[in-house]
């Protein structure tokens, strides 16, 4: 499941690329909605009809040169009931993915990938068809014209008609994507700013900008989701701008925390640093939480200029690819579904932490980090 030219691929290539702001941005994703019109929601409609919209995509992809034309025969088509608990859960921690479709998936759900995780269409999610896009870093006006880039080619070849409303726009699932159809998200680190900062402050801010904030799967690690809180009454470019000027506003005061931090703290940071090093270098079994943290430590010190030959992307990229189903497909191991019994589970957990601290001593032997001599 690692080969190129599929969802499960590494990604390398796709994570080299250069983006702004990779030091407190991790990702950017861009989601647009769209439902085929004369057809209910799929929470609504049968599965006989909804294979309808698939044999259509499907159609659109190859018939009508999708994938020939428009991804230069890279496409790849797969049926998320084919696919098991590990390599769904996989897609949905690279963002292509919903988590509403991990647990279970049916026929009539389709995904098809430009084969490098940077887009893909989801048939019969939420909605009959969700256009994604997903980049590195701080990229938010690019994902949002690969994501209509990919719409508009799609629907230049499907013969079906989406729902729109004069007033309303384009008709979606849940309320707050009407309009546009559109969800941005970032994924930010923010451990200057939440330390010279209130909490409260931070979140009354984002309200001004149309957008909300929501602590990630790292408790403790200060790695937010920012993403706006409406796709109505604004053109697509008008969010993107609003979360644009948000994110300047937000990352300028990051950047005067992380300087705050490093003067009134430097002896706690400094052993931070060591300490995650140390432990990455050394640990047999670590889980993902705890790994990710460490990372984000590695990630100040880059900042700070003290760590010379790492850099952001790379352990932006290491933050996704330390991911529980990441690690398991790596090693050809499956995640424990929640319906395992208890030993099991753990037994293996167990097998998928112990190859995430390989993972982890392997590449800390490879950056060979020298600290300053002042450290000595």
């Amino acid at each position: 499941m690692n080969s190129s030219g599929s969802p499960f691929s590494s990604l390398d290539d796709v994570w080299q690329m250069a983006s702004t702001d990779s030091d407190a941005v991790l990702l950017t994703y861009v989601r647009l909605s769209r439902n085929a019109e004369n057809f209910r929601f799929p929470s609504t409609e049968d599965s006989a009809t909804l294979m309808e919209l698939v044999d259509m995509a499907r159609q659109a992809a190859y018939d009508n040169g999708l994938f020939a034309d428009y991804w230069h025969d890279r496409g790849v088509e797969f049926c998320l009931g084919d696919l098991n608990y590990t390599e769904r859960r996989f897609l949905e921690e690279s963002f292509q993915l919903p988590y509403q479709l991990i647990v279970r998936a049916e026929p009539h759900q389709v995904l098809f990938s430009s084969g490098d995780g940077c887009e893909n269409i989801v048939v019969n999610g939420r909605d009959h068809f969700v256009f994604t896009s997903v980049l590195p870093g701080c990229q938010p006006f690019l994902a949002l014209g690969r994501a209509l880039k990919l719409e508009h080619e799609f629907s230049t070849r499907i013969i079906a008609k989406y729902a729109y409303d004069e007033e309303l726009g384009y008709l979606t699932t849940r309320p707050e994507d009407a309009g546009t159809g559109l969800r941005i998200g970032v994924l930010v680190h923010l451990p200057g700013y939440l330390s010279t900062h209130r909490t409260s402050a931070f979140k009354d801010i984002a309200k001004r900008y149309n957008v909300t904030l929501k602590e990630y799967r790292w408790p403790g690690s200060n790695v937010y989701v920012i993403e706006n809180t409406s796709a109505m009454g604004k053109s697509e470019e008008q969010i993107v701008m609003s979360m644009h000027r948000y994110l300047e506003l937000l990352l300028m005061q990051e950047r005067v925390g992380r300087e705050t931090l490093w003067e009134s703290e430097n002896a706690l940071m400094s052993d931070q640093i060591c300490r995650s090093l140390a432990l990455l270098g050394s640990a047999r079994l670590i889980d993902w939480q705890e790994c990710a943290m460490h990372l984000f430590a590695l990630r100040l010190g880059v900042s700070n200029g003290i760590i010379k030959n790492l850099d952001h992307r790379l352990l932006n990229y290491l933050a996704i690819r330390v991911f529980p189903c990441h690690i398991a497909l790596e090693a050809g191991m499956e995640f424990p579904h929640k319906n395992e019994s208890a030993a099991v589970r753990h037994k293996m957990m167990t097998e998928i932490d112990s190859c995430r601290a390989r993972l982890c001593r392997k590449l800390c032997k490879i950056w060979q980090i020298d600290f300053p001599s002042s450290w000595e």
